[in-house]
Order: C-alpha cells, then structure tokens, then sequence
C-alpha cells in the first residue's frame, strides 16, 4: 500500500492533486488547474505514518548503532586508529558515523528531521565527553567541527531534495494535466461530427470514432485492422481532396477528406484523415453546372439565331436598298445635283449600315467556327482586330491540329474573344499574341499582350465584386467543361490569359 511521502518540515504531500478551477470570464469554460496540497496532521498521524516508512526503520538503527559504536569500549575501530600515528582522536570515526544518520533524516524526512537528529547526536558526543573522553582537550574541537559539517549537510541533502520532490511534483502534474488533456480530446473525438481515423504507414485502420462508423456503415471494431484501400480505392496524399467512398453496403459517397501526417521516430507515424460527406453538395455543384451549360447553350442558340436572321433578313434587305439607291443614282441624269448627292450620302450610310450588321453577326455567332473550326475562326478574329481596330495580333498554334468537340471549340473561342475585347478596350496595349497549343488529350489556349496590367483580386467571387464580368466568365466557362483557367497580371507587366480544357 503506498503511502503519502512526508513534505519538508514532515507535512505529508496529498496522494492525488485534486484540480482547482478558474473561471476565464463570461460565456467561456473554467479552465483546470493542479497544485499539490497538505494536509497537516496531529503529532500521532506524523508518527504513524513515519513509522510505516523503510526510511524511519534504516534511520533509527544507524542511530542506534553509531551511538552504540560511540560508548562501546571495545570498539574495533577505537583499537584500529590507536595503532595509527594520528593527530586525531580514536572517537573523531565514531562521531563522524552520526553524519550517516544525519543525511539520512535530511534526505527522506527533511531538515527538520535532520536537525533533530543533529541535536540527538550532539547530546550523545557530549555526554559521551563528559562521562570518558578520548582527549577532552580536543574533543570539543571535533564535536563543533563535525556540527558544522552535519549542519552543512543537512541544508544540501535538504536542498536536492527539495529540488527532486519540486521535479516529481511538476512531473505528476503534468501527467495529470496530461491524463485530463487526453480525455477531452478523446471526447471531442469521439463526438465530432466528421469521421476521423488514424492510419498507419501500411494503410491499416489503427483508430476511428463513431461518426466515421456512421460514414462507412461499419462497426467501429469492424474498422480497426481494416485496410483503408477498402474504403478508399483511389490513394490519398497529404492535404485536401475528394475522393469517393464505398460504404459497407456498396453504395458510394464523395467525402473531402483533409489528410495530416503524424510525426513518428525518424518520419511520419502514420497519418490522421478527417472526412466529411460532401455529397449533397457535390449534387448541388453537378446541378449547378448541368444548369449553367443549359444556360450557355440557350445564349449561343440566341446568338446563332440572332446572327441568321441578321444575315439573312436584315443584311439582304439593306443590300436590296444600296442597289435600288445605286440604281436610281445611275439612272437620275434628270434629277438635281442636290438630290444626287443625297442619294450618294444614303447609299455610304447603308454600306456601312451593312459592314456594321456583318461585323455583329459575326460576332455573335461566326461561321467559320462550325464550317472550318477554332483555328481559322481565331486568325479570322484576330484580322478583324487587326482591320478594324490597328491592333497587331498573331495566332501561333503547335501540335497537331485537329477538330474538337464543338463545345470546347466554341468556350475557347469566347474565351479568347473575351480576353481580346479586354486588350482592345482596357489594356492598352500594342500587340497581343495568341498561342493555340494541341496535346493527345487536352488543348491549351495562351493570350499574352503587352499592355498596362493591372492588380487582380486574390479571390474569385472579388472579380465580380469589382465588377469584372469577362474575367469571371474565363473562369466559369473553363470550369463549366472541366477545365482550369489562370489569369496572370501585375501593373506595367501586361497580362496573360491561360486556359487548358480536356480535348
């Protein structure tokens, strides 16, 4: 049975450190604090539990047995140092041993208990002077100088034990802080929403709590030991990321899944995940996109059919107008020159009418795009450019070129388009260079100018704040095909638009 160690000055220290609470202000939890107490004792319940101790027993027979030692004629020792050619006193051993007691009180009971039996030992040296001394002249030396020396010894002894007690009561607090640490966060885990496990460097389940039972279908004792790959085929890596999850049952789930390595000796020690099904949302976000490519389809309908009845009802019309006035302008010989020249002026007014109406029509929808393809429709933009606005664009493509699916051929070209309406109008810029780049299974589109930059948002949803709307659309048509936009720019440097889509 283990007993309560007795503190300096024999206060015995309390077996448990019972936790003291603090408050941290309103609205926030107390925080637990540990600090070793005593108890104080009567006089019997100190000797009781003196008594019990192995220390009390060893220090009272050396006690014993050097006062023993110090009144004994027939001491060995007394006859051994008679012998010797010696300045000192046979007694100066025997009252050298009452040190041993002396240390040992300081050590086990502290330096009240060492100065108790300093006081013990001198009265025994004194007595023993007294009634037959060695060498009364020089006994009295000795006795103080062994004095000293025991009261030096006990403020050491006492002093490294002090120090040792402070170093095992640190450490028992902070096994306990560390024991009631481990219990709240075995709460938390336990109780958290999201399913966490632990996995070892071999992939194997070492732990997971209720919620991940819940997300997998499995018991939790069913997880321990279980491979991960079971769970999750494809392989995770450190960080973010979205994998699916196949359940006990066999249906599969989207979980994200956050993936922190544990540190272990020399490397990792496994591996925490933390998932949460995200499922519902990945439905939303499917919908979302279903939606808004329903939507870009309807626009690019709108556009085509807009662009047809442009050319083929509108433009015609204006064109039977230009020759009707052509005509009447040859055949007016009789009119005024007044009148001639109106008819002149009207017939400059609709040419442009129609050059205006071509240009919009191709914008809206270009035929070159569904007959010839992305890369003929994209040198015929930049000529546009290049006629109509004095801006020097280039189309460079690498790799092979081929026909790609017409919806990436058509988010390509307003991807492009848009970021060339950007140079035209923002940039400032002189030329502008356009890079169409064919892989085996993707293809990459570069728009590189040489303008004035600017400073952009560190956050999507910003480019919309601040209402920039085409760069917002680069994003949300790349994405919308599973795609990646980048836009890089800073002030002075130009900008550069990339986009890589599946093809």
């Amino acid at each position: 049975m283990a007993h309560p160690v007795l503190e300096d000055g024999g206060w015995p220290m309390a077996e448990s450190l019972p936790e003291q609470t603090r408050s941290d202000g309103p609205g926030r939890p107390k925080a637990t604090e540990f600090a070793p107490t005593k108890e104080k004792l009567g006089g019997g319940a100190r000797l009781k539990l003196a008594v019990r101790r192995r220390g009390f027993w060893a220090w009272l027979l050396i006690l014993a047995l050097a006062t023993a030692l110090h009144f004994s004629a027939g001491n060995p020792l007394r006859a051994l140092l008679a012998q010797a050619s010696l300045q000192l006193t046979p007694c100066l051993v025997e009252r050298l041993l009452f040190l041993v007691p002396v240390a040992l009180a300081a050590w086990y009971f502290g330096p009240a208990a060492g100065a108790l039996t300093i006081a013990l030992s001198l009265a025994v040296m004194l007595i023993r002077t007294m009634i037959s001394s060695c060498r009364p002249e020089s006994a009295l030396e000795e006795i103080t100088g062994i004095l000293a020396l025991a009261l030096l010894l006990n403020w050491i002894l006492s002093w490294l034990r002090a120090e040792q007690r402070g170093r095992e009561r640190e450490r028992q607090i902070g096994l306990e802080r560390l024991r009631i640490s481990e219990r709240r966060f075995r709460g938390l885990f336990e109780n958290a929403s999201d399913a966490i496990w632990l996995q070892d460097e071999q992939g194997r389940l070492v732990e997971a709590n209720t919620a991940c039972a819940r997300l997998t279908g499995y018991e939790t004792g069913e997880l321990v030991g279980q491979s991960v790959g079971k769970l999750l085929p494809e392989p995770l890596a450190e960080g973010s990321q979205e994998r699916m999850l196949r359940r006990k049952d066999g249906s599969e789930v989207v979980v994200q899944v956050v993936v922190s390595a544990i540190a272990g000796d020399g490397g990792p020690g496994g591996w925490l995940c933390i998932a949460r099904d995200v499922t519902g949302r990945h439905l939303r976000e499917e919908s979302t996109r279903f939606f808004a490519r329903q939507v870009l389809q309807a626009q690019e309908e709108e556009r085509r059919r807009i662009a047809r009845e442009l050319h083929d009802s509108t433009i015609q019309s204006l064109v039977v107008v230009s020759n009707r006035l052509e005509a009447l302008a040859l055949n007016g010989h009789d009119l005024p020159p007044a009148a001639g020249e109106q008819i002149r002026q009207m017939q400059r007014l609709v040419h442009e009418a129609v050059t205006e109406a071509r240009r919009f029509s191709q914008n809206l929808r270009p035929p070159a795009l569904d007959d010839l393809g992305l890369l003929p429709s994209l040198e015929e933009l930049a000529a546009g450019l290049r006629r109509d606005q004095g801006l020097a664009v280039e189309v460079l493509a690498l790799g092979q070129e081929r026909r790609l699916d017409p919806e990436t051929e058509l988010a390509l070209y307003r991807i492009v388009q848009e970021a060339l309406n950007n140079v035209r109008r923002h940039a400032r810029a002189t030329e502008a260079i356009v890079n169409l780049r064919f892989f085996p299974d993707a293809v990459r589109v570069v728009v590189r100018d040489d303008g004035q930059g600017c400073e952009l948002p560190e956050f999507l949803d910003d480019l919309v704040a601040t209402g920039r709307l085409g760069l917002a659309g680069i994003y949300e048509r790349a994405h919308l095909l599973g795609g990646r936009a980048e836009v890089c720019s800073a002030p002075g440097q130009g900008t550069t638009v990339s986009v890589e889509l599946p093809g």
